[in-house]
Formats: C-alpha cells, structure tokens, sequence
C-alpha cells in the first residue's frame, strides 16, 4: 500500500512537471487569464476581435467576442491568458458586402472581363473605426501577474 501511495506521487509530480502548475508552463512566457467584455452603446457585441497590444516587449493576445460580448484572450495557445504588463486594446469588427468571385483553379493569364469581375467585394467596420488601429485606439490594459484581469470596454461613436 505504500508502494502505491508513493508511485502516485511521483507519477502527480511528473504530470506537474510536464504540463507546469501554469498557464507558462508550456516552455513559453507566463501567462495569466483574462477576460474581456465589449460592449457598443452599453449592448453586449458578438464577433469582436479584441487584441492587446504590448506597449513594450511581449507578445499580443487575442480573443473573439462569443454572443454576451464576452472572451478569454489567447497568446500562444486556447484561453492561455496574456503576459502581464501594459497594453493599448484594438477592437474591430467587420462584414464584407459585394459579390466574391471564385476563380477556377485552371484559369490562367488576365483576370476574366466583365463589368461583374471587375467588382470586388468591400469589407466595412461595424464598430467605431478609431478602436480599429494602434494608432487611433484610446483603449488601455494593464494586466497584473496576480489578481483578477476583467477588463471592460464599452465602444461609443
């Protein structure tokens, strides 16, 4: 019975060792989780893609928005947080409209005529296009290595 006890043990510690005890663990830098809310005129925004911007050395996270406008940001792999420090925050959300042209893979040559090949389709931001970029967002984060990181953002024109 010992003998068991023991060889679960060490089996828990190699398990803690090879997966890590945090979301780190994994070889790449520490993370830690966080949750992002977007909202447009206080309503809950679905399809927003939410990323966080280092302002120094790091790497960006990343999240999409589910129906309530809620998400768990990403860096190196699914929900595995965001490195802790500063960020700017871009949020966009996008639709394309127009016709979309597939092209037959044995076509070759000039692009085909006709007044419906030479329209493309357009992509439009469905949120205020100043969250869109680093250079126009005003949205901030600092994530903190501990304690909880619930950020909200409520996107107005």
């Amino acid at each position: 019975m010992r003998n068991c006890a023991l060889v679960l043990g060490c089996a828990a510690l190699m398990m803690a060792a090879v997966f890590g005890c945090s979301r780190g663990g994994d070889g790449g830098p520490p993370r830690v989780p966080v949750a992002v809310t977007v909202t447009h005129n206080g309503s809950p925004v679905q399809g927003a893609h939410v990323t966080f911007v280092p302002k120094g050395d790091g790497q960006a996270a990343y999240g999409v928005t589910g129906a309530d406008g809620k998400t768990e940001l990403s860096t190196q792999g699914e929900r595995d947080g965001a490195m802790p420090g500063d960020y700017q925050v871009m949020v966009r959300k996008t639709e394309t409209e127009g016709p979309e042209r597939q092209f037959n893979s044995t076509e070759t040559g000039a692009m085909p005529a006709g007044a419906e090949a030479m329209k493309s389709a357009q992509t439009r931001n469905l949120l205020p296009e100043k969250y869109s970029a680093i250079g126009t967002t005003d949205l901030q984060a600092s994530v903190a290595a501990d304690g909880k990181n619930e950020f909200s953002f409520d996107l107005t024109n």
